[in-house]
């Protein structure tokens, strides 16, 4: 409240005319009376006489001209108060206003009929702090038996309507994890690196978001899309060891090293694991620094363990089915893919490809097998080729010829291809861009993802 000398003499008569005191000791108590005498201020403001009824505006126009310094006749038993200061004391006790409080409010002065009222005592018709009939205070007086304030009878709407959006906001994430609460990524979700940090990236919204992890690059989602696979690459140098981690989307569970890979074991460094479409085994091609050792896996129950020992596999793999991969087969004229039956690790034949460089395939049960076909290096950026099921059938462009395409990756419903496109005629040193396409020569580029150091895009699980 502010004080007499912080007013100009004119409002001076005001200071005290409605105040109320308000205390630590007596919080709720007191917020309640004053909200209370608010609530029903206002409504009798708005409730319309029976004198001039709501809409009759004739009656409004002739309405009695009420002389300055009368009160208007609200039909209401209590006259505008003016509440003393209250005493002095450093900290009061807990109190409310009863008969004998109010017995010291000083209330405007009786008039006769026909008396003018005093024009000192005159005073606008304000707020009024309804009488204290019982509410609750903190000496256990009885429980007001009015009606129940405005601001609390919102409580309950206000609280249903909070329950409504936590329940909206619910189904809007499962939505987002693919609809179902035992998905963690959504369809429409893949992973991928910017440098080394790894993102996952909506194809549907463009949003894009941060992973809390470092020197990670080649990472892959499993079938059921509750778990998602990387390489770390300690100090961001992956000759020294790329080892892969296995990892719980959602958090809940360690991140974990793949059994029997990483320094000291038969498989020190790996290249993009790719989950089988059962989700049991991760296929590895394992190398010991710059020399490929051969084609390993890991499953649930074992470590990884050689199934192909061949220093020619290379350039990416995906699974066919739980019992057949495809990888790369590198030889001095360029590089071929080829069909391995797993566990026993046979080559069943050559994959069909065009003159040059086959590499990084990925395959889908729709649309079959994509991978990249290069004219002049191995693991180049070159022309996108589509072959469709079953195995072994002719390819067909996916991407005119002159575009520098990389890294194709199916999306889980094996109907659209992400994958990365640059000017540069190799890796070293290229800016990629990624485009979207579910049918050839219909790409478009991906919303709100930036031009850069993009790694391979992970959507489907091969």
């Amino acid at each position: 409240m502010p004080t007499e000398r912080d007013l100009v003499p004119s409002i001076v008569d005001l200071l005290e005319f409605n105040a109320a005191e308000v205390t630590d000791s007596r919080w709720e108590y007191d917020v309640d009376r004053l909200l209370r005498a608010i609530d029903e201020t206002v409504e009798s403001r708005l409730r319309p006489s029976a004198k001039n009824p709501a809409g009759d505006r004739d009656a409004e126009e002739h309405a009695p001209v009420r002389e300055p310094g009368t009160e208007p006749d609200t039909g209401r038993a209590n006259a505008p108060v003016k509440v003393p200061p209250p005493p002095d004391r450093p900290d009061p006790a807990p109190t409310h206003m009863t008969t004998e409080d109010r017995a010291h409010v000083d209330r405007a002065p009786e008039t006769s009929a026909g008396e003018e009222k005093p024009k000192e005592d005159a005073q606008p018709a304000t707020l009024v702090l309804p009488p204290d009939e019982g509410t609750s205070g903190p000496d256990g007086s009885a429980a007001h038996r009015g009606r129940t304030p405005g601001w609390r009878r919102w409580r309950v709407p206000v609280a249903a309507a909070c329950v409504a959006l936590i329940l909206v906001g619910a189904l809007f994430a499962i939505r987002e994890r693919g609809g179902s609460n035992e998905k963690a990524f959504g369809t429409s979700t893949m992973l991928l690196t910017i440098g080394d940090k790894l993102m996952t990236y909506d194809a549907d919204s463009g949003r894009l978001s941060t992973m809390p992890l470092g020197n990670v690059k080649g990472p892959g989602i499993s079938p059921d899309r509750q778990w998602f696979s990387y390489l770390e690459w300690p100090g961001g140098n992956p000759l020294v060891a790329s080892v892969p981690h296995v990892v719980r989307a959602d958090g809940s569970s360690q991140d974990t090293v793949v059994p029997g890979t990483g320094p000291g074991t038969d498989c020190p460094t790996t290249f993009r694991p790719s989950w089988s479409p059962d989700g049991k085994q991760l296929a590895l091609i394992c190398k010991d620094r710059k020399t490929t050792l051969g084609l390993a896996v890991a499953s649930t129950e074992t470590p990884a363990h050689f199934v192909l020992k061949a220093d020619w596999v290379c350039c990416g793999l995906t699974w066919v089915d739980d019992h057949t991969v495809v990888v790369g087969q590198e030889e001095d004229s360029g590089s071929q893919l080829v069909e391995v039956s797993i566990p026993d690790g046979t080559v069943q034949g050559t994959v069909p490809s065009g003159p040059g460089y086959a590499h990084n395939p990925d395959w889908s049960d729709q649309d079959g097998l994509v991978y990249v076909e290069s004219q002049q290096l191995a693991n180049a950026p070159g022309r996108i080729m589509v072959a469709p099921p079953p195995l072994g059938s002719t390819a067909r462009p996916w991407t005119r010829r002159g575009v520098q395409a990389d890294f194709p990756a199916w999306d889980p419903s094996g109907r659209t291809l992400a994958y990365l496109v640059t000017d540069s005629p190799n890796r070293a040193g290229a800016t990629y861009q990624m485009f979207t396409a579910s049918a050839a020569d219909d790409a478009q580029p991906a919303q709100n993802l930036p031009t850069g150091d993009l790694g391979p895009p992970a959507w489907g699980s091969r």
